[in-house]
Order: structure tokens, then C-alpha cells, then sequence
């Protein structure tokens, strides 16, 4: 079944990436990416791309963002001079907007943003680790995977990343003390993986992580394997 959704994943962002649109389309995704394009003499030309941030289109151009391109895409104009595409993926989707389906307040019910961090249960909630997205079925890696909160950039203040027994997790970089800051991010360790995967609990909730702090205003959060 997971591989029958792959390809239909697979599917739609090959439709995506080729269909007529007369703006610029975005996709996530991770994993291999070949894109055969027709060069000058006709013959195909294989790009590979192991690590894909983004991809764009529009009728002219796609740009392919990779991991390592600093922000910088790989342009490759004329969508249709592209041969062929093929993806050799695990999942298309490489962020989890845990926000929308698995963050609850402290008394069970559903999380709703913007919220305003606090100290007390106002403002603290519970990251689930299978509510509603099964968090547990997918790959994550230590120092690779990331936490990312986005923030209103006129709040400041910081957010601690805890356990499900309240430890701190390490938030150093969870920190915006001047209110410039729309997204707030940091690696997830070996211990938070343990959280969200269930090898580390509370022994009577399925919560992966607390989440409280002070006066930052949080619109999303999202989970990057």
C-alpha cells in the first residue's frame, strides 16, 4: 500500500512539474531525482539531485533547490525540453505541519494558532507522536532532522523543546530576543528521535514533546525528517 501511494505521489508531481500554469509551483520532496533534459543536440542529459529542498516551474523554467544550494536554485529553462523525470523516493512530502493535526493543550484539547507561548498550561501544549500523523512510521536522523517553529516576527522571546518527563531537549537555538526572526529551528538529537519514536516515554500518553516559553508568538510548527 505505502508503495502504491509513493506512486501515486510520484504521479501527481510528475503532472505538476509538466502541466500548463501561468504561475510558479512549489514541491517538497526528498530522496533521488533524475531529470533528463534534451540538450542542444537532442540527446537527454541526466541531472542528479540526492537531497531536493524545492522544486519550481512555471512555463518557462524549473528550478531545483537542493539542500546544499544556499537558497540558490539550479535553473533549467524550457519545461518542455524536459525528457523525462523520475523519482526515487521514499515519501514526497519531507515536512510535517505537526501544528495542524498533532499539538494539544495540556487538558486534551486541539492546539490553535497563532498562540503565544507561556510558562503555564495558557500557552504550553503537547506534541503527539502518532495523532493524527503517525509520526512513529517515519525515518528520522539524528543531527539532520529538524524541529522548525515559524514565528510572528514582532514577538520575542524563546521556546523550550522539552520531553515527555520535562527535560530540556537543548533549545539553544529556539531564541529571538530582537523580533527579527520568522522561523526558529534546531537538529533533532538522538534523545528527541527516542521521543517521537516511542523509545523514550511518560509511560501513559503518546506525547513526544512539551512545548512552552515565553511572549514568542507561534504560527507553525513543522517536523523535517
Amino acid at each position: 500500500m505505502k508503495k502504491l501511494h509513493t506512486l501515486i505521489r510520484a504521479a501527481i508531481m510528475l503532472l505538476a512539474l509538466l502541466s500548463v500554469s501561468t504561475q510558479t509551483s512549489a514541491q517538497t520532496a526528498s530522496g533521488k531525482v533524475q531529470i533528463y533534459y534534451k540538450a542542444s543536440d537532442g540527446k537527454p542529459v541526466e541531472f542528479n539531485f540526492s537531497e531536493i529542498d524545492k522544486i519550481e516551474h512555471d512555463n518557462s523554467n524549473i528550478n531545483v533547490y537542493t539542500t546544499t544550494s544556499m537558497g540558490n536554485p539550479f535553473v533549467m529553462s524550457g519545461v518542455w525540453d524536459i525528457d523525462r523525470v523520475v523519482f526515487q523516493v521514499e515519501d514526497l512530502y519531507t515536512s510535517y505541519a505537526v501544528s495542524e493535526t498533532n499539538c494539544f493543550m495540556m487538558d486534551g484539547a486541539q492546539a490553535k494558532f497563532p498562540m503565544k507561548l507561556t510558562w503555564d498550561d495558557e500557552g504550553r501544549f503537547r506534541i503527539m507522536r502518532n495523532t493524527n500523523v503517525d509520526l512513529t512510521k517515519i525515518t528520522w536522523t539524528s543531527g539532520v532532522s529538524k524541529i522548525r517553529f515559524y514565528k510572528a516576527t514582532h514577538t520575542t522571546g524563546q521556546i523550550q523543546l522539552n520531553d515527555p518527563n520535562w527535560n530540556n531537549l537543548g533549545s539553544d537555538n529556539l531564541q529571538d530576543w530582537n523580533g527579527g526572526a520568522g522561523v526558529l529551528e534546531t537538529t533533532l538529537t538522538q534523545d528527541a528521535i527516542d521521543c517521537i519514536t516511542g523509545v523514550k516515554t511518560d509511560t501513559w500518553s503518546e506525547t513526544a514533546f512539551i512545548i512552552q516559553g515565553s511572549d514568542l508568538t507561534v504560527t507553525k510548527i513543522e517536523l523535517i525528517p
